[in-house]
């Protein structure tokens, strides 16, 4: 799925860390920010940060900001739709992180992200189980 970026701003996928990656966390988190283009300055993100666990389990846990005068716009939705779809398409399995704060709440449990994406509570976490395909 392609998820598009609202008018007037744009997605930027990066590499979490930058230089030489040294470990596979560093290898494979990433973080998805969202730039407005009339002053080209980045106004929120989503990191998906990687983690593996014993039984060679391994997933991308998220975490987000957006900048308060942003809000309210439905940008958040918009950044985490990016963000899942990046990492589903990289193979992960996609997790809240273990306490999200109300907003990150909000967002999870939205109508519109649940239209793109079939999302469970589970152990406390929201997990990303699949794409929903229209």
């Amino acid at each position: 799925m392609k998820t598009k970026h609202p008018e007037g701003y744009r997605f930027a996928v990066e590499p979490y860390f930058y230089g030489a990656p040294s470990n596979e966390l560093e290898e494979k988190s990433f973080v998805v920010k969202l730039v407005r283009d009339s002053d080209d300055e980045e106004i929120g993100y989503v990191e998906m940060l990687y983690d593996k666990r014993p039984g060679d389990m391994s997933f991308v846990e998220t975490h987000c900001a957006l900048e308060e005068c942003e809000q309210g716009k439905g940008l958040g939705v918009c950044m985490y739709a990016r963000a899942i779809s990046v990492a589903l398409k990289r193979g992960f399995t996609v997790k809240s992180s273990l306490v999200p704060s109300e907003d990150a709440q909000r967002v999870w449990k939205s109508k519109r992200l649940n239209a793109l994406f079939d999302i469970e509570l589970v152990d406390e976490r929201f997990v990303v189980k699949s794409e929903r395909h229209s």
